[in-house]
This record gives C-alpha cells, structure tokens and sequence, in this order.
C-alpha cells in the first residue's frame, strides 16, 4: 500500500514534468496576413520577444511583446495594453506545423502563414522547374 501511495507521488511530479518539455520552445520567424485592406505581421525573436505590426486600412501600428509556448499554443504578452483592450491585439495562437499560426481568441479564425509558404501558394514551380 505504502509503495503504491509513493509510486502515485512520483508519477505525479514526473508526469507533467515530462509533458511540459515543450514550454521554452522558440520560434524565429515572421508570419504574416492580409484582412481588411491591411498587411499584418508578426516577427517572433528567438529571445522571446516579437514584433506586430499593421500597414493599411487599420493604420500604420507597431507594437512589441514577449511570447511564451505551451505544447502548441502560443501566448502573447503585448507591452501597450491599449490596443488589447480596443480588440486588436490577441494574446493566442494555435501553432499548426511549421507555416501557420490560427488566432484562438476570435471566431474569425485569423491565420497568419510565414512568407515561404506564401511564396509557395503565390508562386508555385512549373512543370519545367
């Protein structure tokens, strides 16, 4: 009974330690959208910081931010609130493989594609390449 009781403590300190090994993870890249008559992108750092920006329609805004990920969910933390709190800024993304990052906080389903993917869509090789 006793071993049991010991076993349970230790699976419960492992366990979550070991799914947690995805927390840290950085990103170094840039993804960007097109809503609204405006370009949006974000540039993420390898030292978990980025960079959102806006050009168009919405205006010309910038804004700076440290990131974290969760297994496959990014978290943004913006340094300006003000544009947050006016609905602009969101603060969660679902991670989707290496090209794609889909907002979870509006029903919209914003995606924001890294420029090769783009590239790829835009452009894609002919049958002679």
């Amino acid at each position: 009974m006793q071993f049991r009781i010991i076993l349970s403590f230790i699976a419960a300190i492992i366990i979550p330690a070991c799914k947690n090994n995805e927390r840290g993870r950085r990103l170094n890249q840039k993804y960007i959208s097109y809503w609204g008559e405006t370009y949006w992108e974000y540039k993420f750092k390898k030292n978990g910081k980025f960079i959102w920006k806006a050009e168009g329609h919405y205006g010309n805004v910038k804004e700076r931010g440290t990131y974290e990920i969760i297994e496959d969910t990014l978290y943004l933390f913006y340094t300006n609130n003000k544009l947050k709190k006016e609905g602009v800024l969101n603060h969660k993304y679902l991670i989707q493989g290496d090209s794609c990052i889909l907002d979870l906080t509006e029903d919209m389903n914003y995606k924001f594609w890294t420029e090769d993917y783009i590239e790829t869509i835009t452009n894609p090789p002919t049958a002679a390449e």
